[in-house]
């Protein structure tokens, strides 16, 4: 089993990885159901529970109502997100809500966020509510397929998750899609970026 924690960040977008510790099946690319056609996330679109009735669609934000209590509506919210490639994650340092009465849940796939508030709503004669909203990444951090234990900070380079990966596919990984997103690799005994250094040929 893997561990990544990867945290700091060093001139513009240069970061210190400790990356010792997850790898990844990189997941397809293209446009899913949740997206419009020109890439962007569309809420409207994302999979529902049995028994949903929309009361408010738009590609920003839609709710929907369960016949189901919080609970069972949460987890079927979990499974189906999950099915469709979305990945939860949590903010790093925080308790899991434990209230009978409402969810919330964040969640992850490629460069989009989304958050998920399920709760009981007196207004639709106490049927449970589901609401999809678009989470705005200020950071993005890819994970590993196989995540769990996920942290993950929108707002600042942070990211914390165990893989059962090895090592070594985990490093080429982080070198292939962070490289895209403007990060370099610090030398610490440099005191700056790390020179790109050739890989023998086989």
């Amino acid at each position: 089993m893997s561990e990544l924690n990867c945290r700091g960040l060093r001139g513009q977008r240069q970061i210190s990885l400790l990356l010792a510790f997850v790898s990844i099946l990189v997941l397809a690319t293209g446009c899913s159901k949740s997206q419009k056609s020109d890439g962007t996330l569309d809420t409207s679109r994302l999979p529902r529970v049995a028994g949903a009735k929309i009361v408010f669609s738009s590609p920003a934000s839609t709710i929907y109502t369960s016949p189901d209590s919080v609970a069972k509506t949460a987890d079927a919210v979990d499974k189906a997100l999950a099915s469709d490639g979305w990945q939860k994650y949590v903010a790093p340092s925080t308790s899991v809500s434990t209230n009978e009465d409402q969810r919330t849940l964040s969640l992850k796939k490629g460069p989009q966020a989304i958050g998920v508030f399920i709760t009981v709503a007196p207004a639709q004669g106490n049927a449970t509510s589901v609401q999809y909203n678009v989470v705005a990444l200020k950071n993005d951090l890819p994970f590993a397929k196989d995540a769990t234990s996920i942290e993950f900070d929108p707002n600042k380079p942070l990211l914390t998750l165990v893989s059962g990966e090895a090592i070594e596919p985990m490093l080429d990984f982080y070198r292939k899609e962070l490289g895209p997103l403007g990060w370099s690799l610090w030398s610490q005994k440099l005191n700056g970026v790390q020179p790109a250094v050739a890989r023998p040929v086989n």
